[in-house]
């Protein structure tokens, strides 16, 4: 409850004013000295709306003021104050252009200017949008609790009924389930995946295969053992004929070495040796002709080819042509002579030397045969002895063997091939099984989350159904009280004529035919889709009709929600609010406003009023009184 409303410089209050009230109703009226008749603009609901600035910083849309526009125009500064009924003391001032100083003294003590209005709504255990829905009825807007749009009207007493608290439950519980669904439907589609692999993947039993491996494996080592044995008298054959080749051939190459004379190689090297002088005398004869052929043609040069000096008879020489021929003649028949000589010791020695190659050639052959047959005895001797033993090979089908061995190597495929598909299998349902469990775990979270907000959806409205029942009965009480022949009934929610668009249980939306009739993520029914809206029912509509129900409902709202919250607040405050009504219903519901005083509830009201038929029903009267010169004067009368 207000003691006083302290004004400087307020919008038209210009200078101090202090409004001094008391536990009683109040009719807030205007009035011109120049003009007794008139009350519009007198400043009336200005000062229930300093009185809201001073508790929460807000200001009237409809002034559409900046910060500096609740000052008086022409004033640097402005001043609200309220003391209430406890002591506790309120203060806000500016300076134009400056930040908006705040202030809140109470039983604590005074609260800093960051703490100030945060304190102020704590202590009068309101919100800001509380305040005008269920204390401070604004001109015009009476009916807005009956007329607003329902969503509106769910936000208003949401607050009120405290909901939030099941209104969270129920979204944090319907977030677990979206969680928990957005986990289970791959969860879901992963399994039947694998169910799917696991229908494509036989569950062979592996026993009999690898018996069947094994027994192959025992034939075909068998087999190879026989085969080894065949291989090792082949080989034994084989090497004992390949000595006796060696053998045969050492003694051809010894019988072809004996066949052969000794002291070749010293004959070779003298044939080659009187090759090479018989190739030097027919060289040294070849230059003689040259020699002799230049002098048969007049073309000796006079050095003497014995002595190599300058010969006296030089010009004889080459004169005497017929003696010159002479000797040319027979300086080429020696040379011929000369040279077939040389050319029969080169083919004597060519011969001699191929003997004596031969020879080298046998001996090498004989050594290396020899040596051949000394590194092949051991192994010979391993062959007779195994020969001994087992004359003859065991009779082998290659082609027997190599299809068993072919066979063999299918079963160890086919073995591995069901040894993969089983480990493959394993794993698979060891996924499935992993999975399954995960499956009925988010199931279950599922379902417990969903459980959960369902009990907390029905809480909020448990909760809501009760308190607005207390609240509609409270108003019709007043109605009925006042003499007034109207009643308002409430409706929470209702039925829809569709079918659910969402699962009730796990949120997923429905397909849009209506075929589906149960929920393909948690089974939950199909049923009708709920419409959640506070409504009033009024039992006559009509501008005064609903401008009472309005009042009466807002009154029994903000009755209720003091008590709820043991709010220290017990003023209300209403602008104009029977306007639209008749005489007869204004005097009626103003009469039970002042009933409700003694209630002990709301123990202090301050009503505007413009209608002289009422005023005189309150107790008390504020009046403002504007001067001929324009200043304000505000007068208290209780």
């Amino acid at each position: 409850m207000i003691r006083a409303i302290i004004l400087r410089n307020a919008g038209p209050f210009r200078g101090d004013h202090v409004v001094e009230l008391g536990p009683v109703a109040y009719a807030l009226t205007g009035r011109y000295d120049a003009d007794p008749g008139r009350s519009n603009w007198s400043g009336k609901s200005f000062l229930l709306e300093m009185v809201e600035y001073a508790l929460t910083g807000k200001t009237a849309a409809s002034r559409a003021f900046d910060a500096d526009g609740w000052i008086t125009r022409g004033e640097t500064a402005g001043r609200v104050e309220l003391v209430l009924e406890d002591g506790a003391a309120i203060v806000r001032e500016r300076r134009r252009g400056k930040p908006t100083q705040s202030a809140f003294t109470g039983a604590a003590g005074k609260a800093t200017q960051a703490e100030a209005d945060a304190a102020v709504l704590n202590h009068i255990g309101f919100s800001a949008d509380d305040f005008r829905n269920v204390a401070y009825f604004e001109q015009g807007m009476m009916t807005r609790f009956v007329r607003t749009e329902p969503s509106h009207r769910m936000e208003i007493v949401r607050g009120w009924f405290g909901m939030e608290t099941a209104e969270q439950a129920v979204a944090v519980a319907s977030a677990r389930v979206r969680v928990i669904v957005d986990e289970l439907e791959p969860l879901r589609a992963r399994r039947t995946a694998i169910v799917g692999m696991l229908e494509d993947v036989p569950a062979l039993a592996t026993e009999p295969l690898v018996a069947a491996r094994d027994a192959l494996a025992q034939k075909l080592a068998y087999e190879r053992e026989r085969a080894g044995e065949a291989e090792a008298v082949a080989a034994a054959e084989a090497a004992i004929a390949e000595y006796n080749g060696v053998v045969r051939a050492g003694k051809q190459a010894t019988a072809t070495l004996a066949g052969l004379p000794d002291g070749v190689d010293a004959a070779a090297a003298s044939a080659r040796e009187a090759s090479i002088q018989a190739m030097a005398a027919a060289a040294l004869a070849r230059r003689e002709v040259g020699e002799r052929a230049r002098v048969a043609r007049g073309e000796f040069d006079g050095r003497c080819p014995v002595a190599d000096i300058e010969c006296p008879a030089r010009a004889r020489i080459n004169a005497d042509r017929s003696g010159a021929a002479s000797v040319l003649a027979r300086a080429r028949e020696k040379h011929g002579a000369l040279a077939n000589k040389a050319a029969a010791a080169a083919e004597a020695a060519e011969e001699l030397a191929a003997l004596a190659g031969a020879k080298r050639d046998a001996e090498h052959t004989v050594e290396r045969l020899r040596a051949s047959a000394r590194e092949m005895l051991p192994k010979v001797k391993a062959a007779q002895a195994l020969l001994k033993h087992q004359p003859q090979a065991p009779a082998l089908d290659a082609l027997a063997l190599a299809s068993l061995e072919e066979e063999h190597a299918r079963a160890v495929r086919a073995v591995a091939d069901a040894e993969a598909a089983r480990d493959h299998r394993a794993r698979l349902e060891s996924k499935l099984l992993k999975l399954n469990e995960r499956v009925r775990w988010c199931e279950s979270e599922m379902m417990a989350a969903a459980a959960a907000a369902s009990v907390f959806r029905a809480a909020q409205r448990r909760i809501g159904e009760r308190a607005l029942a207390g609240i509609v009965d409270a108003a019709n009480a007043t109605m009925a009280g006042s003499g007034i022949d109207l009643s308002v009934a409430a409706r929470w929610e209702r039925s829809g004529k569709s079918a659910a668009r969402a699962c009730e249980v796990c949120g997923r939306a429905f397909p849009a035919t209506l075929r589906v009739r149960e929920c393909a993520c948690c089974g939950a029914e199909r049923g009708a889709a709920v419409v959640r809206r506070l409504d009033f029912e009024l039992s006559d509509r009509s501008g005064a009709a609903d401008g009472i129900a309005g009042v009466a409902l807002q009154l029994a709202a903000g009755a209720w929600l003091l008590r709820k919250r043991q709010s220290p607040w017990a003023t209300a405050m209403l602008d104009e609010p029977l306007a639209a009504c008749d005489r007869t219903n204004r005097r009626a519901l103003a009469g039970q406003l002042v009933r409700l005083l003694g209630a002990g509830t709301w123990r202090q009201a301050i009503v505007v009023s413009h209608s002289n038929d009422v005023v005189d029903m309150y107790p008390g009267r504020i009046e403002v009184v504007v001067g001929r010169d324009g200043a304000r004067a505000i007068r208290v009368t209780a």
